[in-house]
């Protein structure tokens, strides 16, 4: 009989040689994903970069405080289809101040619905909107008209969710101008923040800057809790830098921006 034999020292030698070119193709691939990993989130930093570079160039020489609101408002109607601005000339008009100004053209006049005068009944229509699921912002032509709309505020949007026993969450942003100036009179210039910071269930934020208007207002419209959102007339034309300038600054010459934070604040997506 005649026997075979195979040479076993050759295929000692391709196997030993394919496992290298295995090795050396593992590790390659290794290295491959590893640098496009690398390159990834280098592509993200300098997106971000480039998109902060944009905002800030944007937001150079500074804005209106109106405008700040402006863009809040739009960012998060944008972001969100269950944004809906309620109110009085909020369409049309764009606002007694101009926060919702052209936006009905980008949104249409459902998502900025312009109501009657007739606070009491239109509050009671954002509350229930904002039971079944919308995020509605509810402007008051004047914060002293929503004097007329105070049982609705106390006793439907700072109480239902308790009175539910937690079934019921009411997403709802009241805002609007008040305070002294503009020759407006007596009864356009008052402010309510003692008359409101008695009703349990309803937070109250007050803005000042244009740093923490825009940053304040987006918190408020994702809060889901009813929020009276108190703005003075005599500052929606003041002037000054918005967040997303500020935290630029900061990565370039080593500010703090926790001085410019509040405890409402949700970090860097609503700046």
């Amino acid at each position: 009989m005649l026997q075979l034999q195979l040479p076993t020292t050759g295929l000692a030698g391709v196997s030993q040689s394919q496992s290298k070119q295995c090795s050396a193709c593992t590790s390659a691939r290794s290295s491959a994903r590893a640098l496009s990993r690398h390159q990834a989130r280098r592509a993200a930093r300098t997106g971000r970069g480039q998109l902060q570079a944009v905002a800030a160039a944007k937001d150079k020489k500074g804005k209106l405080m109106w405008e700040a609101l402006r863009e809040a408002v739009d960012e998060e109607m944008e972001a969100d289809p269950n944004v809906c601005v309620i109110g009085e000339d909020v369409g049309h008009y764009g606002g007694s101040y101009k926060v919702t100004y052209d936006l009905h053209k980008k949104y249409g006049d459902l998502r900025l619905l312009d109501t009657p005068i007739c606070e009491n009944g239109f509050m009671g229509m954002g509350i229930g909107a904002a039971m079944t699921g919308l995020r509605p912002i509810i402007e008051g032509m004047n914060m002293g008209f929503l004097l007329l709309a105070y049982n609705q505020i106390s006793n439907n949007a700072g109480m239902l969710h308790y009175t539910s026993g937690g079934q019921y969450k009411v997403p709802i942003v009241i805002r609007g101008p008040g305070g002294v100036g503009r020759q407006l009179g007596a009864e356009h210039s008052q402010r309510l923040e003692s008359y409101f910071q008695s009703i349990p269930g309803v937070q109250l934020v007050a803005c000042s800057t244009v740093a923490n208007s825009k940053a304040l207002l987006k918190s408020a419209i994702r809060s889901d809790n009813p929020i009276i959102f108190f703005e003075h007339v005599l500052l929606y034309n003041v002037k000054g830098t918005s967040l997303a300038f500020l935290r630029l600054q900061s990565s370039l010459i080593g500010w703090d921006l926790k001085e410019f934070r509040t405890h409402d604040y949700k970090g860097s997506a609503c700046m």
